[in-house]
């Protein structure tokens, strides 16, 4: 039985629709988030039934709230806002899981405990509770594999293979080594105190990890076969080393 860790996707799941607003300050009501990213997580488990998988969620719209937190000058609170909407969306994802009868453990799992929770429960699939310990859902993802000495660990990034932010044009990578990418996160943390593509946190704990990692677009989540990743989509995804 393989154990494939999947961070899910965040802001990338957010799109806007193009309906008209009848009141000019309802125009929030035009975002939504596409519903593929939970969409496609039963096709993924049905045709992989050797494998167990481990989901992190993002924290799609959690800039929203975060944001308010900090315009109200209450910085320390950031955390536990984040946290919050992480697990809603867990909640979610569990939820329309079960609507399938997919064997999903019923509840957020912690980080340190999600390896007896493998191997002592017969469900096929996790959700991590998030931690305050991680820097973000990226490191939460990065820990997990590590902790579960997963085969594989796939970060779902809108737009990867091309990425923009640290490159003069967008670029497309096929292979992209931890060194740079932790190099450019601590650039631009310091700089703006923004996360980057992964965050140097995990990029320090991928660093010790021996599983195979990569960073994926959503739209091939679906034709993933975890014997033989990433078969034919080698041109779509960003190997990370």
């Amino acid at each position: 039985m393989k154990t494939v860790v999947i961070r899910l996707t965040g802001g990338g799941a957010i799109s806007e629709a193009s309906t008209e607003i009848d009141v000019p300050w309802w125009g929030y009501r035009n975002m939504h988030i596409t519903p593929d990213v939970f969409k496609d997580l039963p096709v993924i488990i049905a045709n992989n039934p050797s494998t167990k998988f481990i989901f992190v969620c993002g924290g799609i719209g959690a800039f929203l709230f975060t944001d308010l937190v900090k315009n109200l000058a209450m910085d320390s609170y950031v955390d536990e806002v984040g946290k919050g909407i992480i697990s809603i969306l867990n909640g979610i994802a569990i939820s329309y899981l079960n609507s399938f009868s997919i064997n999903v453990y019923p509840n957020e799992v912690p980080v340190n405990e999600i390896e007896k929770y493998l191997f002592t429960t017969d469900a096929r699939c996790f959700f991590i509770k998030p931690d305050s310990g991680c820097v973000s859902s990226d490191s939460l993802a990065a820990e997990a594999a590590f902790l579960t000495k997963a085969d594989l660990l796939l970060y779902v990034k809108k737009g990867a293979p091309q990425y923009h932010v640290g490159f003069d044009k967008p670029t497309i990578i096929n292979r992209w080594s931890l060194d740079d990418i932790e190099l450019k996160s601590l650039t631009l943390y310091e700089d703006q105190n923004k996360h980057y593509v992964l965050d140097y946190q995990a990029c320090s704990i991928l660093k010790s990890n021996s599983n195979e990692t990569y960073i994926i677009p959503p739209e091939i989540i679906k034709e993933i076969n975890t014997s033989f990743f990433p078969g034919s989509n080698s041109e779509l995804v960003t190997r990370v080393y």
